[in-house]
């Protein structure tokens, strides 16, 4: 499943877990509350989707990207930016050219942070879905720090932009000191204000990777893109405790059976309530016995016995066209 735009027709993206090794698209969920990203609020409902998905901790992720027919390229470029929990972490472009060579098709797959750390090199970490821990510190600096540093946490977004690609035109500095971002292990439980988030994105090992940069520069500027698409996600309890899906039924207890092994465990006073509950039932068993003799023997077949009446049944006799006759007389 990938979440979709109807005013993007050919526009198409998803989160994959690849636990195992395995790329698995993570099931979608409806967002029924409303636009609540930080971002792009005056964007029209049609042009942005904001999905929830199931995050398992410790388990890496990508973000896939499909571009293809009968989307309609109308700039030099296509730039996807993707940012998770508030902060920037890589993004790719698709020029009019490739997409016109590709026959209408374009993928991208983006599974790590990436850093520029000079011209003609990056970092490359990648992208892992891990726990946080909650804490009740009621410190009201504590609070404040944390409130700042959840700012965006549980969301994987991608901003779509048309988009002019070209060479610096400033010289290009010998080195980057660009801010390292270090996302939260614990935080205060009052910072998350009340929402169920249990997980962040955390970033592994750290590779070094060639790449030449490249100057993009946004043709309707900053605040006009061509579609958004926000992913909340969160773990399987924490939709639970939001109501994005159901509570998983709670298994029912066995009774367990009255043996005398059973029995012996029992108080003796509830030993007494069981034993005088057997005795209540034999007795009335016993009694319906009495009154309905005719239903002791299900398996025997025979005719239907007149209805009885005070513990005894009455006289019937049956006529020449087979009519069966009850007397009524009490003699």
């Amino acid at each position: 499943m990938m979440a979709i735009l109807s005013g993007v027709p050919g526009l198409e993206i998803n989160v994959q877990s690849l636990e195992g090794g395995v790329p698995t698209d993570l099931q979608e969920h409806n967002d029924d509350g409303g636009w609540t990203f930080r971002k792009f609020s005056d964007v029209e409902d049609a042009k942005r989707s904001s999905k929830y998905v199931e995050s398992k901790a410790d388990a890496e992720f990508r973000i896939r990207i499909v571009l293809k027919h009968p989307y309609q390229m109308t700039s030099q470029s296509l730039t996807f930016k993707a940012s998770v929990d508030g902060h920037g972490i890589a993004q790719a472009s698709c020029t009019k050219d490739y997409f016109t060579r590709a026959s209408g098709f374009y993928m991208e797959l983006i599974s790590a942070r990436l850093d520029r750390i000079n011209a003609n090199q990056i970092t490359s970490r990648p992208l892992k879905f891990s726990s946080i821990k909650k804490v009740d510190d009621a410190d009201s600096t504590r609070v404040k720090e944390d409130v700042k540093a959840v700012a965006g946490l549980g969301e994987i977004s991608v901003s779509v932009f048309r988009t002019m690609q070209r060479d610096p035109i400033l010289p290009v500095p010998a080195n980057y000191a660009s801010p390292q971002h270090t996302p939260p292990t614990e935080v205060a439980e009052k910072a998350l204000k009340g929402k169920a988030i249990s997980h962040a994105v955390t970033y592994g090992d750290k590779q070094v990777m060639v790449r030449r940069m490249k100057e993009t520069v946004d043709v309707d500027g900053p605040n006009n893109p061509v579609g958004v698409f926000v992913f909340k996600y969160r773990s399987r309890e924490d939709l639970q405790a939001e109501l994005i899906i159901p509570r998983s039924p709670s298994p029912e207890a066995p009774i367990p059976s009255m043996d005398a092994k059973n029995l012996g465990n029992l108080p003796a006073e509830r030993r007494a309530r069981l034993a005088s509950l057997k005795r209540e039932i034999e007795k009335i068993k016993a009694e319906d016995d009495n009154v309905h003799p005719q239903l002791c023997n299900r398996g025997v077949k025979r005719r239907s016995a007149p209805e009885l009446i005070s513990g005894r049944a009455y006289k019937t006799s049956r006529t020449t066209t087979g009519t069966v006759v009850v007397d009524l007389t009490d003699e």
